[in-house]
């Protein structure tokens, strides 16, 4: 089964002018392919500080939300979120698409995460938005050093 990991796609990141906005029609394309193939899409909110107090974000103005698979991390590494995790083994997910933002820090973490945790992952640079605008050289080499397709 094909799933796509869709990380932090949140207004809170994208009103701040850090990402292009092109990266929501190219996710959202990446979406109708996925479940025009019978793939899972998967969404990961991140729980932010504001005031002190919890704060979730909603997903950014123009992100296609398909089904309920929504789940809130608390950390740059999503797969420190255990139910993120026993939601895929129970779905006999094998392989994961990582996309959305940003490149150099959760989805580079999620992805690294995916991989010690034994799935077969896919860091889809043509999705995956970074602040800096570059995916460094450095997050570049620690995906090839863990496998993970770039």
């Amino acid at each position: 089964m094909n799933i796509l990991l869709i990380i932090d796609m949140q207004q809170t990141y994208f009103s701040k002018d850090w990402y292009d906005f092109t990266l929501i029609a190219k996710i959202n394309h990446r979406i109708d392919e996925i479940l025009a193939a019978g793939g899972l899409v998967i969404y990961v909110k991140n729980v932010a500080k504001h005031n002190g107090e919890p704060y979730i974000s909603d997903f950014v103005e123009g992100l296609k939300v398909v089904g309920d698979n929504i789940f809130l991390k608390h950390a740059a590494d999503a797969f420190t979120t255990p139910e993120l995790d026993a939601f895929l083994k129970a779905q006999g997910v094998t392989s994961i698409e990582v996309v959305g933002i940003d490149g150099n820090v959760c989805v580079y973490k999620t992805a690294l995460g995916a991989g010690k945790a034994g799935y077969e992952v896919r860091y889809n640079m043509d999705c995956i938005g970074t602040k800096g605008k570059e995916i460094k050289e450095k997050t570049l080499l620690g995906l090839q050093e863990a496998g993970i397709q770039i």
